[in-house]
């Protein structure tokens, strides 16, 4: 039995490299400019009760991200480079949501996974802290490019 765990848990620590080598295509000067859209919980409870988040984003010349994910604010960020990809770790000011479990969270991590044809596709973890954090919250953004 303990060899099965360690087993599963040492295939899971893979998983997480091998997904950042799908990210390492997007190029880092097309997330430039300003983004609109919404965010999704993969969660069925979440998503149910609170729908869609309505989002904001603005990426700096300098990579610099910045706007609204939900109520909260997302104050000026640079990314952290991994892999070719870029991610961005945000210490959120105020709330995603106003209530329940995931009001708590103020940390943000933030992988831009595509960019295209005014597209930009990407996931969130909505978390206590930076780090491991089993508690967190994973969604989806689906943002359209600001006229």
């Amino acid at each position: 039995m303990k060899s099965v765990l360690i087993a599963t848990l040492a295939l899971l620590a893979l998983l997480p490299v091998q997904a950042s080598d799908k990210l390492s295509s997007v190029d880092p000067q097309s997330v430039v400019g300003s983004w609109n859209g919404q965010a999704r919980f993969y969660e069925k409870k979440l998503a149910d009760q609170h729908g869609p988040l309505p989002t904001r984003l603005h990426v700096g010349s300098d990579l610099t991200l910045s706007g609204r994910l939900g109520a909260a604010t997302l104050p000026p960020t640079q990314p952290v480079r991994r892999r070719g990809r870029l991610d961005y770790e945000v210490s959120l000011q105020g709330a995603v949501l106003a209530e329940g479990h995931a009001a708590g969270k103020r940390q943000l991590v933030l992988l831009i996974t595509s960019v295209g044809d005014g597209r930009l596709s990407g996931d969130f973890h909505l978390k206590t802290r930076f780090g491991w954090d089993p508690t967190m919250h994973p969604g989806a953004l689906e943002l359209e490019r600001a006229p």
